[in-house]
């Protein structure tokens, strides 16, 4: 059974600052470019809120000791809680 690296968002304590789409970005593509990230953040036009999605393209950073989303995610919206097996 496949293992996958898990993340727990935490909404409230996201800035915006887009850190963790530039280091998907650099992770798949070797580019900082936030359109090729696997995980997007973006304020809902209704009500200015932010919001965060993780697409499927997300492989977890397999090679890296823990997703770099959430390594370099420095308001603590992304936390890393470990490897949980593949349903799938």
């Amino acid at each position: 059974m496949e293992r996958r690296k898990q993340i727990t968002i935490d909404i409230e304590k996201c800035n915006g600052c887009r850190s963790c789409e530039l280091a998907c970005s650099f992770h798949r593509l070797k580019t900082f470019d936030p359109s090729n990230s696997s995980i997007r953040v973006y304020r809902n036009d209704g009500e200015g809120n932010l919001e965060l999605s993780i697409i499927s393209t997300c492989d977890g950073c397999p090679d890296e000791t823990m997703p770099l989303c959430s390594l370099f995610c420095s308001s603590g919206c992304l936390s890393y809680v470990g490897e949980l097996a593949d349903l799938n």
